[in-house]
């Protein structure tokens, strides 16, 4: 895969998610970023680190409508200055469970923030009710 063969969208407008829609249906992968909310709608609150914090819907909404799993993955730097991958277990989302696929979703953020606090950045408070992105 070659640099043209990336492209980088933004959640403005809604007609992305047709273009993401259509992505997925060709067998195309679509990364998003869960550990922001998006300001829109589909942000919904559920428990993080024990408290409640805002996290984006729609990409599970949009797995669910694509019929394909989800797949988190984290990227960490090792004291070696080298990055490593980490792959989760996919996971599929039952139509009326996108909530609670969120959840999960947030539990394995969790998970991996814990191991590796140092590198999740934030640039505002992410258990503010409507955070500034």
């Amino acid at each position: 895969m070659g640099e043209a063969d990336i492209h980088f969208v933004t959640n403005e407008g809604e007609a992305i998610l047709v273009q993401l829609l259509m992505a997925l249906r060709r067998g195309e992968v679509v990364a998003v970023q869960m550990d922001r909310a998006t300001g829109h709608r589909s942000d919904v609150s559920v428990p993080f680190f024990g408290t409640p914090a805002v996290f984006p819907l729609g990409p599970l909404l949009l797995a669910r409508i694509a019929q394909v799993p989800v797949l988190p993955c984290f990227c960490v730097m090792r004291p070696d200055t080298q990055y490593e991958i980490w792959v989760d277990q996919a996971f599929t989302i039952a139509p009326g469970h996108e909530e609670a696929a969120l959840c999960q979703m947030v539990r394995v953020l969790e998970r991996y923030i814990a191991m590796a606090p140092n590198q999740w950045y934030n640039f505002y408070d992410v258990w503010s009710p409507m955070p500034t992105v």
